[in-house]
Parts: structure tokens; C-alpha cells; sequence
């Protein structure tokens, strides 16, 4: 598409806000017989009470270079004069695709790039606030993926056949969903699994469905808080338009056929046999490419679509960081780096009590991280939801590089530190050794010292805590490796120290077989899955598991094995898994567990009163008389997690820089 001709230039004067915290503008897009005409329409400020219909876009901006321009009639003062706004290109195809789509007069619009004036950060801030308002008031969503490629429209044509086949056993069977799998006598499940088999078969290669879900807009932070706010949706992508449904519905039956019907192929125990079937038609067509399965790429928002479509329960802002960055590995991006946080704000159970407004004129990237750490501490609250990370958790993520990402328009030329205490919420986090569920018996550390005692600094940077000291790292071992193949040599480092901490009197341990038992439940965390804390029981099988460990020297097949070893072995390498890098330790007094890679003889392990792990600090100089830590990370400290220190330690405040 060529660039416009450029005539005389639009500017927000023309369209100011009464009131940018409760007006907005709307774009009234007007109808052309052909593609390539100009394009024409609106623009008006509105109460965001009193905007009648309208749809609200969600998209990726592209590269940022406003080539391209839309005519905008300005009735008054200037008497219906046609002035140019510069957009973007792919806002230009965008805009073009849908006045194609869209029949009527006109279609009234909202869209950020045109909507919000991009010059002025004091108003940017103010609309931002008012994107949660704006997406849920809106009529619809248009979700634009961009122009139709080679396959792109096979895609959309099989998520819509899912959904259609759906919506007809649905009205014909009128079952609750998600379907019950453990019933294998329900003949229009089977019908519809086998049909769905054949219809993502066809699609599922890397040139259909790798490079439908490769686009842009799918790793934009922004589109999970404007796909899941309103409740119709519509998926744009060349000149095919499906609901939003039809991908819930595909991403859901996918999974379920998954997760539910064919367990035994991933080490589980399928719950329907009728289903089990066909077990190996699905794990050719499925297992071969999960990383390129729905669930693995558009998990996070989709999930997140279905709990607000069905369920009345949000996740606190730090449930949702810690979904979005550290237990996925997909990389997502935001114009500013502050819209990491911003862009789920929206999303947030919490984001009301939590009082962080948007801020795009005053505060400077780690200004706003700093902000959002101290802000969880202080009056973030757990979402009623299992496995709801406690706010105070948030020091699990406060990972090596300490690092601000300054936005390119602050001009900063060195990277700023930022405290050890606060994450940067960065590509590059590693999930806490905790999981993503709370087991059956949570730890604690803590005791009956549930909630976090913030002790006030007049330094924003300095983070006060009370808590216990547990004792002094005098050594650490071989980090614990990802590679099976490695395994021996971290073993072997781990019953050294064990033999240090075996030896230690007065022994830290109530008896001497709970000692022996250290060993392998260190490695572990002391959690055999997700929900269940190990047990003396199991200390046989996770036996048997380490000596096939030593002796293959190789990735563990579990093919060959029952299936009682096999799943235990499977969840134990899950939980290996969750330990990967770190390194054990004993302590002064002969405490012993897993710490962070970089730890160091000297460092401490605390124990702040509000979280369910134990973590590691470091002394740093003091101030004003006042003893200084930074923070290493969190770690596992056997034989005090179910709180057994916790009635007799002596109190202490921890202030962290």
C-alpha cells in the first residue's frame, strides 16, 4: 500500500478531553466501495458512560513508524475540514480489512494508537488507568492477527469447524462443559474426538498453525487484558472473522483430549479407555510438536479468558506476573517496559487496594518496579484461588540480573541497578522450587506467622522485614544438573556434605532416622508432585530412581518401567526440575538444604515471617548504624519448613537493599 499524500496535519487540540480520567475519543470509521481508497472517519471525545455502541481493537503497533495517514473530518470549528493523522502500517491494513468487513454506515471504533494522544504522557497516563473500563464497556473486541498468508485462513476455517461441531452436540446432548471424561460411554465425545484428531492433524504443521501462532499480536502483554476483559470477542486475521469462542472451545477440547482422555501417554493414567484408544493416533499428531500445541503457546491468556468468561475468582497482580513471566517461557513484549506490570493491572484482584497508577511523565522504570515490588509487600492479598502465592512470594522472584530495563525514550545510557529485593520481571525467571500448587501440606516455615511484618524505612530502596535467622552457609556443592547424565557428581557432592551435617553435635534433627531421610528429600524440596509432601514411604522408590540415575548415566525412559515407578519417577524429575541450578548446603549448625547457584560461604538463611520458604541473604556495609543485607534468592532449608524453629527463634528485623 502506497503512503498517503500528505495534506494538512491533525492535532488533538482540535479534540481535547473534558476530562481524560472519565472521557475518551472514539473513531467513527466511514465505508469505501474499494480496498485502496483513502481512508476516512471521526474522531470525537465522549463520557465513558455515555458512548452508546462501539468496538474496541486489539492489535500489535509493528514496527513504530506512523507512515501512513487517515483523513479526519473535524466538524467544528474548522467546518468539516479533512485533516491527515499519521498511523502506523499495519494500523493502515488493519483499518482497511475491517471498513471491507464491517457492513453499516460506519464502524465506531476504539483504538490506542489513534484514541489516545501518543505525544502526551500526563494524558497517556490518565487513559491508561481507564483501559480496564474501556474494554469491558465495549460492544466487542476486534482482535486483528494481520493479513491472510498462504494457510493462514485454513487455520481460522478449522477453529471455526470445531466450534460449530461443538455448538451441535452441545444443543443436541445439552451437557455441562467440560465434558465428563470419565464416562466412556458418551458416543458424541468419541465422534468428537476423533473428529477434532483429523481436523488439527491437517493443520498442525509449522507452516499452518507455527506461523498463525508465531504472529505478532500473540506476544503482545497488552492483548491478555483485552482479550479477557469483554465478553464477545471476535478473531480478525486477513478477511476471515470467527467469535473468540472458536479457539476457547479448540484450545479446550485439545486440551482436555490431552490432559484428561490420554494420560498414558505422558506417564499418567488415562480416565476414559474408550478415548485410550486412541491414545497413539493423538500422541503422533500432538506429542511430536508440543511445543507448537495450543496449550504450550496461547496457554497463559487463554486460560485467563476462560476463568474471567466462567468464574467469578481474579488472580492478584502477583499471581498474574508470576503466570505470565516466570511459569511460561514465551517472551513478551510491550512498548514500554513498565507495561510488563500496566498491561495486567486491569486483570488484578488486588489492583484497586493495591494503588499503583499508571505513570509515564514523572517515575522512571525502576522507580515503577520499585513501586510495584513495595506496593505487593505492603497491600497486595492472595486470590481465593489454589496454589495463590502469598504476597511477600514476590522476593522469590527478585532473580539475578539486578538489573532496571530503562525505556529508550528515559535517555539512559547505563543500566540502573535495582535493589535486590525487587524483580524486574524480565524474560529470563525461573518458577520458585514451591511449584505452581500448594501440596497437600504447605510449608511452614513461619509457624502460625502467616502474615508479613513490614518494618518502616525512610529510604524507599530499603525494604524492612522481621523474621528468624536459621543459621550460617559454610559451604555449598555441585550445582544440580539438568542433564541425568551429570547426576553423579552432585550426588556425590550432596553426601559429603550430608556426612559434615551427620556429624554436627548437637544434632539439628529431632532423630536420627529424619537426618538419614535429608538426603533425598533435599533434592526434592520434600514434595513428591504437586499435591502430595514426601512421606518415610517413598524412600524406596525415589532409591531405586537414583541408582538407574547413576547407573544409566542418561535421560530417564519410563517406558520400561510399571507404572506405580513410572509415575513416581516422573513427578520426581518434575521436582528435580524445579531444583535445576541450585546447590546444596549445610550450615554452621548442620542444617542442610538447596540454595541458590550463586550463594556463598558466609551468607545466612532467614526466614521472613509471611512467605513459606526459606531465603538467603548477604551482610552488606551498614548505615547510619543500621545492619544491611542484599538478597541471594530463596531456598529450601530441611527440618525447618514445617515450622519446627519457628516458636523458639529469637525475632529479628532484616532491612534489604
Amino acid at each position: 500500500m502506497e503512503t498517503n499524500a500528505q495534506g494538512t496535519p491533525f492535532t488533538y487540540d482540535l479534540v481535547l478531553l473534558p476530562d481524560p480520567s472519565t472521557s475518551i475519543r472514539l473513531l467513527e470509521l466511514y465505508p469505501s466501495p474499494n480496498f485502496t481508497d483513502d481512508l476516512k472517519c471521526r474522531i470525537y471525545a465522549i463520557p465513558l458512560g455515555e458512548t452508546g455502541k462501539y468496538y474496541a481493537l486489539s492489535y500489535a503497533w509493528g514496527e513504530n513508524k506512523k507512515t501512513h495517514r487517515i483523513s479526519t473530518l473535524i466538524p467544528y470549528p474548522l467546518n468539516h475540514a479533512s485533516l491527515d493523522l499519521p498511523i502506523t502500517a499495519s494500523l493502515d491494513i488493519c483499518l482497511r480489512h475491517l471498513r471491507d468487513l464491517c457492513p453499516g454506515p460506519t464502524l465506531t471504533i476504539w483504538i490506542d494508537q489513534i484514541c489516545i494522544n501518543q505525544d502526551s504522557n500526563d494524558e497517556k497516563s490518565h487513559q491508561v488507568r481507564l483501559m480496564k473500563k474501556i474494554y469491558s464497556y465495549a460492544y466487542q473486541v476486534l482482535v486483528w492477527l494481520g493479513p491472510s498468508d498462504e494457510h493462514s485462513d485454513e487455520v481460522m476455517d478449522t477453529w471455526q469447524q470445531v466450534f460449530d461441531m461443538w455448538k451441535e452436540y452441545w444443543n443436541e446432548w445439552s451437557e455441562e462443559w467440560p465434558p465428563n471424561f470419565d464416562d466412556p460411554a458418551q458416543p458424541w465425545l468419541i465422534d468428537l474426538a476423533d473428529k477434532t484428531i483429523d481436523l488439527y492433524a491437517h493443520i498442525n504443521t509449522p507452516e499452518r498453525l507455527g506461523n498463525w501462532q508465531s504472529r505478532d499480536w500473540f506476544g503482545r502483554v497488552w492483548i491478555i487484558q483485552e482479550f479477557c476483559l469483554c465478553d464477545r470477542t471476535a478473531i480478525v486475521c486477513g478477511n476471515k472473522w470467527i467469535p473468540g469462542e472458536a479457539v476457547l472451545v479448540s484450545y479446550d477440547i485439545i486440551l482436555y483430549l490431552t490432559l484428561q482422555a490420554f494420560g498414558k501417554c505422558s506417564g499418567g493414567t488415562a480416565k476414559s479407555p474408550t478415548l485410550a484408544d486412541r491414545g497413539e493416533r493423538w500422541r503422533g499428531v500432538y506429542f511430536d510438536s508440543i511445543s507448537r500445541s495450543p496449550p504450550a503457546v496461547l496457554g497463559p491468556f487463554l486460560s485467563l479468558r476462560m476463568r474471567y468468561a466462567t468464574s467469578p475468582t481474579r488472580l492478584s497482580l502477583l499471581d498474574l506476573l508470576v503466570q505470565l513471566y516466570a511459569s511460561r517461557k514465551r517472551n513478551y513484549h510491550t512498548t514500554r517496559y513498565r507495561d510488563r506490570v500496566y498491561g495486567l493491572l486491569g486483570l488484578a484482584s488486588d489492583g484497586d487496594e493495591l494503588g499503583i497508577v499508571p505513570d509515564y511523565s514523572c517515575m522512571s522504570t525502576t522507580e515503577v518496579l520499585i513501586q510495584v515490588s513495595r506496593a505487593i509487600i505492603e497491600r497486595g492479598r492472595p486470590s481465593p484461588t489454589r496454589g495463590s502465592l502469598p504476597p511477600l512470594s514476590i522476593l522469590r522472584y527478585a532473580q539475578l540480573p539486578k538489573f532496571g530495563s530503562e525505556d529508550m525514550d528515559e535517555k539512559v545510557t547505563t543500566r540502573v541497578p535495582l535493589p535486590t529485593w525487587v524483580s524486574a520481571w524480565g524474560h529470563d525467571l525461573t518458577e520458585s522450587f514451591e511449584g505452581r500448587f500448594v501440596p497437600d501440606r504447605p510449608y511452614a516455615p513461619c509457624g502460625n506467622s502467616s502474615r508479613a511484618e513490614v518494618i518502616p524505612t525512610s529510604n524507599s530502596n530499603v525494604l524492612g522485614l522481621r523474621g528468624y535467622l536459621v543459621d550460617v552457609i559454610v559451604k555449598t556443592g555441585s550445582r544440580l544438573p539438568r542433564d541425568m547424565a551429570d547426576w553423579k557428581e552432585f550426588a556425590d557432592s550432596l553426601r559429603q556434605l550430608w556426612l559434615m551435617s551427620y556429624n554436627k553435635k548437637p544434632p539439628v534433627y529431632r532423630t536420627a532416622l529424619r537426618h538419614e531421610e535429608s538426603l533425598w528429600r533435599i533434592p526434592i524440596g520434600d514434595i513428591v508432585n504437586d499435591k502430595k509432601r514426601a512421606i518415610s514411604t517413598d524412600v524406596e522408590e525415589y532409591r531405586r530412581f537414583e541408582q538407574h540415575a547413576r547407573d544409566m548415566a542418561q535421560e530417564i525412559s519410563c517406558r520400561s518401567l510399571t507404572e506405580k515407578t513410572r509415575t513416581f519417577w516422573s513427578d520426581i524429575i518434575l521436582r528435580l526440575r524445579l531444583m535445576t541450578g541450585r546447590r546444596p548446603f549445610p550450615t554452621k549448625q548442620g542444617y542442610l538444604g538447596m540454595c541458590p547457584y550463586h550463594s556463598e560461604p558466609g551468607d545466612l538463611v532467614v526466614v521472613f515471617y509471611g512467605d513459606r520458604v526459606a531465603y538467603v541473604i548477604r551482610p552488606a556495609p551498614p548505615e547510619d548504624g543500621q545492619d544491611r543485607y542484599t538478597l541471594v534468592g530463596e531456598a529450601y532449608c530441611d527440618g525447618i519448613m514445617d515450622g519446627e524453629i519457628a516458636d523458639t527463634a529469637e525475632k529479628r528485623d532484616f532491612f534489604l537493599v
